[in-house]
């Protein structure tokens, strides 16, 4: 007859798969993270990011060359002047502009982590505070990181935590219920 295993133990491993299944990391790249580095998989996962967010830097830097043209020749066409079309094309400039330079931001910081590959750390007990059906955001020694629901549904509020994550993104990469054996 097979020896029953103690419940702790059990809902451990299932708070620990938990967490790896919200937070999407396998035990090969927790184990990178606890030695200061990304994994390769987290590397590839950072390099992919960055390339979707240069498309959209494209993206938004086309649109606003052509759209904003478009949308003075449309204001013109349906206004008493040129000047009446200054105001909406001067707001649609600004809006894209500053799309622009916060995904051009994102970017820098994104090659900044896959340059350094180093994984910061934070222990202690975590604080959750959920924001609706979106998710919300965790605290631990006086830093607030953001999850979706699932992710905060992982973490067990006020137990202790050791979180690894990227400093320039601030990203989370893993995270290890530190419970009493």
């Amino acid at each position: 007859m097979e020896k029953e295993k103690p419940k702790h133990k059990a809902k451990g491993f299932a708070l620990e798969t938990d967490l790896m299944a919200a937070l999407n990391f396998t035990d090969e790249d927790l184990e990178a993270n606890r030695d200061g580095r990304l994994s390769q998989r987290q590397r590839q996962r950072f390099a992919k990011m960055q390339a979707n967010i240069t498309t959209e830097i494209y993206l938004a830097g086309f649109v606003g060359l052509i759209g904003i043209p478009i949308l003075v020749y449309w204001y013109h066409l349906h206004s008493v002047s040129w000047l009446e079309a200054v105001p909406p094309a001067l707001i649609s400039s600004f809006v894209c502009l500053m799309l622009v330079l916060s995904w051009w931001e994102r970017r820098i910081m994104l090659a900044a982590d896959l340059r350094e590959e180093s994984v910061e750390t934070l222990q202690g007990l975590v604080k959750l505070e959920h924001l609706g059906k979106s998710g919300g955001h965790f605290n631990l020694q006086n830093q607030n990181f953001p999850l979706s629901s699932k992710a905060l549904l992982a973490f067990k509020n006020g137990d202790p935590y050791c979180i690894y994550y990227a400093p320039n993104t601030r990203t989370l990469l893993s995270a290890e219920w530190l419970r009493e054996d």
